[in-house]
């Protein structure tokens, strides 16, 4: 599942964005908050380092299904995690599917080539919540 940027190029420094030119071919790219925008590839789009993962993620966060903290947790003096926060998570290779974070004992395969972290900044989050009223993105299923 990818993600494809719909919306004008020459928009996107007004929005904050960062113009690079990447690699031997000097790719075109812009770049705020871990996303990223090729030009080279026909405005495909990155999240971090997530390569084709990056429409799942994508897809969760504008569908409310990324798991969040239902409640406050306390640790000590203050809060350690507020009501709405992401949770840690894992993402699964194959199917794109975001889970809370778990350990794997003993499952009978390797969890490691099925699974990665799924850690994605508090700013990054934000942007990408923001970026669904843009309307400058649209998911791509394969």
């Amino acid at each position: 599942m990818n993600i494809k940027f719909t919306g004008k190029f020459k928009d996107l420094k007004q929005m904050g964005f960062t113009f690079h030119k990447l690699f031997a071919n000097n790719y075109k790219v812009y770049e705020k908050d871990d996303i990223w925008i090729w030009v080279a590839h026909g405005g495909y789009v990155e999240i971090k380092d997530l390569y084709n993962l990056s429409g799942y993620v994508l897809k969760a966060i504008w569908n409310d299904t990324f798991p969040l903290y239902e409640e406050d947790v306390p640790f000590r003096d203050g809060l350690l995690f507020k009501k709405g926060d992401r949770k840690s998570c894992m993402i699964n290779h194959e199917t794109g599917e975001i889970i809370e974070r778990k350990v794997f004992v003993n499952m009978g395969y390797d969890s490691d080539n099925i699974y990665r972290e799924l850690s994605i900044y508090k700013k990054t989050f934000e942007f990408i919540k923001e970026l669904k009223s843009l309307n400058i993105m649209e998911i791509v299923e394969e």
